[in-house]
């Protein structure tokens, strides 16, 4: 039993090799040699808007998201609030918050030979704003004071 990290992608030989001494004159072995394709991580990417709780949905763009060899399969994404898009084949997806507040959005990329890699950034959606204002008495030709109130 033997645990290896392989930290490059691609072909890797192995060589394993056993030996057995029945005495201390003898020493017997046997070795096998085999080619181990790694197959790459990809690699997590996303971007995003923020916006205001009523100017959405928040659109989310894995589209950066690459991987050396081979293919992305699927775009998984977690929209920080319990609700999930698991099943996603392409990059794109657009979600609209209930209530303004910071969301910790995480996507997660799996490739065709079931390599994935995790992407999180926090997706602000902000409050809307509401504007008022007051003003003073209104005579033309002369000032009037207008004062913002939010």
């Amino acid at each position: 039993f033997c645990v290896n990290t392989f930290t490059n992608w691609g072909n890797n030989i192995v060589t394993f090799t056993v030996y057995t001494a029945p005495n201390s004159t003898l020493t017997c072995s046997s070795q096998i040699t085999k080619n181990i394709w790694v197959h790459p991580t990809p690699t997590a990417l996303f971007n995003h808007t923020n916006k205001c709780v009523n100017d959405q949905p928040n659109l989310m763009d894995g589209s950066n998201s690459n991987v050396q060899s081979g293919s992305i399969i699927n775009y998984a994404w977690d929209y920080g609030n319990g609700n999930t898009n698991l099943i996603n084949t392409g990059p794109l997806t657009s979600y609209s918050y209930a209530a303004a507040g910071n969301y910790i959005v995480t996507l997660t990329v799996t490739s065709a030979a079931g390599c994935y890699d995790t992407a999180r950034k926090v997706v602000e959606v902000w409050e809307k704003p509401y504007a008022t204002f007051n003003y003073s008495k209104v005579c033309a030709g002369k000032k009037t004071i207008l004062k913002a109130t939010y």
